[in-house]
């Protein structure tokens, strides 16, 4: 489940073979569902056993191993991935190629999951894309939609920098904003 993305109607199977096992009396005789599965999937401290939505739990152990990416660049199967499939490119702008393994179509999905569920902090502020990277601080996060003849302007173009002291240029921002509406 780590490496490949299960279909539905075999993640549907196996949550129906553990029904089936707390559920059943005997091979033969089907026993009385006393509390309904959705209610078993809740967590122990919510009321129910924990059981886990297998969907979901497979795309976040496909989003873990596209987390390693990211965590630690220098290991042996960053430096594979990165030869073979996003030379010149940061991991989170990764492409499908033509030709890919299932592995790396399947990496493509966790690494998918993961830019729906973060943002950029500002920090270096010349490394963040305004219409790309996900900098609202939304739910889910998103970038933000501005009509720019450049789709890679950074953060960098909206700060005012005199001297030591940075502020945000109010008038590019609402520029920005106008443009978005």
């Amino acid at each position: 489940m780590s490496c490949f993305k299960l279909p539905k109607s075999v993640t549907s199977d196996l949550e129906s073979l553990l029904m089936n096992f707390w559920w059943e009396r005997n091979s033969n005789k089907r026993g009385i569902p006393w509390i309904a599965w959705n209610k078993l999937k809740l967590s122990k401290k919510e009321g129910g056993l924990g059981f886990r939505d297998l969907e979901k739990f497979n795309d976040a152990l496909l989003a873990k191993q596209a987390w390693r990416l990211i965590q630690h660049p220098n290991s042996l199967f960053a430096k594979v991935m990165k030869a073979h499939y996003y030379k010149d490119d940061p991991v989170l702008d990764a492409k499908p190629r033509k030709n890919q393994s299932y592995g790396w179509s399947f990496l493509l999905l966790g690494l998918d999951l993961i830019k729906r569920g973060t943002r950029y902090i500002v920090g270096d502020e010349k490394s963040i894309r305004v219409g790309i990277d996900n900098v609202l601080p939304s739910h889910p996060p998103r970038p933000v939609t501005h009509q720019s003849p450049d789709p890679n302007l950074s953060i960098d173009h909206f700060i005012d920098a005199g001297g030591s002291y940075r502020s945000w240029d109010t008038s590019k921002i609402a520029s920005l904003i106008t443009a978005e509406d």
